[in-house]
């Protein structure tokens, strides 16, 4: 007799509701068993939706409290070509703390307004108060769709991984530093881990940028 796992496996595999052997398997509770199997194991194929998070919801990475704050910055990006920026800790190693690069043809508009190629936008940078995050303004302002504009957050000399203490999710701080995604505001108190997210290089990460708003380095709590 073919068992009900039999048949889910089957089913993901090759699609045997065709089969001869299943057309006659007629049984409701069967029947039933492998509806469910197939929702459970089936469905894990499909892409999964965005997560979406309040910032309550978020373990952030804070810096420590004798990290020299990070300044502001204010610069033009050019449609026409790469702009790039770096911010760093105002200490004696110049500790960086946030790379932020805008290649060519990336800025799509500012308040509905279309960028040309030969328009530039004077964007301001201001970095999150005691936390790994930063605000990208002008409010607006969007950025061309796969363009490539990408941040980089290095948090190696001030990174505060002891706020992941008593934790239950996270069993040490290796394990909080690993769950780290790069997180953008999308909407009120509505926050979702960026495209392309990940590790770059040691205690450093990075993820893309699609526009103003806030951005934050932090976990699901």
């Amino acid at each position: 007799m073919i068992q009900a796992s039999q048949l889910h496996q089957t089913e993901c595999r090759r699609g045997a509701w065709g089969s001869p052997t299943l057309r006659i398997l007629r049984w409701q509770a069967l029947a039933a068993t492998m509806a469910a199997a197939l929702t459970a194991g089936c469905g894990d194929a499909l892409e999964p939706e965005a997560q979406v998070l309040a910032v309550s919801e978020l373990l952030i990475l804070t810096r420590q409290p004798t990290a020299p704050p990070p300044p502001t910055a204010t610069f033009h990006v050019f449609n026409s070509k790469i702009t790039a920026r770096s911010i760093v800790h105002d200490d004696a190693f110049n500790t960086p703390f946030l790379t932020i690069e805008f290649p060519t043809s990336c800025l799509a508009s500012v308040d509905g307004q279309t960028l040309g190629q030969v328009d530039s936008v004077l964007v301001t940078i201001r970095p999150t108060a005691e936390q790994y995050g930063f605000t990208l303004s002008p409010l607006g302002l969007t950025l061309t769709n796969g363009c490539g504009a990408a941040a980089k957050l290095s948090f190696s000399r001030y990174g505060d991984l002891s706020v992941a203490d008593g934790s239950s999710t996270y069993l040490d701080h290796a394990a909080y530093a690993a769950a780290l995604d790069l997180w953008r505001e999308t909407g009120p108190d509505r926050w979702e881990v960026v495209q392309g997210s990940g590790p770059s290089g040691n205690d450093s990460l990075e993820g893309a940028v699609a526009g103003s708003g806030s951005y934050l380095l932090a976990a699901p709590r």
